[in-house]
């Protein structure tokens, strides 16, 4: 097991891991808040815009380890190809273009993260960097069914990034109310590796019936 389960809030299904890493707790994408399409090469720019539409001073940093300031947290993001196991009958894999995002609040503190609305909040026993890249899975805790969900979607290629924003030092009211816009927004699309995820799980399910 690469994560241990720690809770799972009443709202933990309106958020998926980009929503819980930036504090807005929506089904977004990166770029939704900077009005900016997402890919995996835009991950960097449209979280840094996302946070400075937000009201957040944030700045990309060196590496998982760098110094944080007192006022703020980090975030850490893989972007790329994903594959999926092998779901169908001649063994071919599904690859998806996605992202995961993991968030810590210093320099000490544990690594957290969730998948998806399906999951509740995750520790990541390692540090999300290039050489834990086998440990990026979609194993998560799932709070529907009330049990660990194994892997469906890993990551192959892809980059990784890191940014630091002052969360305490943000535009609280501009925050909040970018917030509830999202939260009665019904037409995003969600493209987090936790969203996937559940499509792969439905399909396995689906062919099994």
């Amino acid at each position: 097991m690469y994560s241990v389960h720690i809770n799972t809030p009443s709202n933990y299904s309106s958020y998926n891991c980009y929503g819980y890493a930036i504090g807005v707790y929506a089904n977004v994408n990166p770029g939704y808040y900077s009005n900016n399409t997402w890919s995996p090469s835009r991950t960097k720019q449209n979280v840094l815009a996302d946070l400075a539409a937000l009201g957040y001073n944030a700045r990309e940093v060196s590496g998982p380890n760098a110094t944080l300031n007192s006022n703020e947290v980090m975030l850490a993001f893989h972007a790329g190809t994903w594959t999926s196991d092998a779901i169908a009958p001649n063994g071919d894999h599904f690859e998806v273009q996605t992202y995961h995002f993991w968030v810590k609040n210093g320099i000490t503190s544990p690594w957290t993260h969730k998948y998806s609305g399906e999951s509740g909040i995750m520790r990541f026993k390692y540090v999300p960097q290039s050489s834990n890249v086998n440990k990026v899975t979609d194993e998560y805790y799932n709070a529907i069914l009330n049990k660990y969900s194994p892997p469906t979607i890993s990551p192959s290629s892809g980059t990784w990034g890191y940014i630091a924003f002052d969360f305490y030092g943000n535009n609280v009211s501009n925050r909040l109310l970018q917030e509830l816009e999202a939260s009665t927004t019904i037409d995003k699309v969600d493209n987090s590796a936790g969203a996937y995820s559940m499509m792969l799980h439905d399909l396995l399910k689906n062919n099994n019936d």
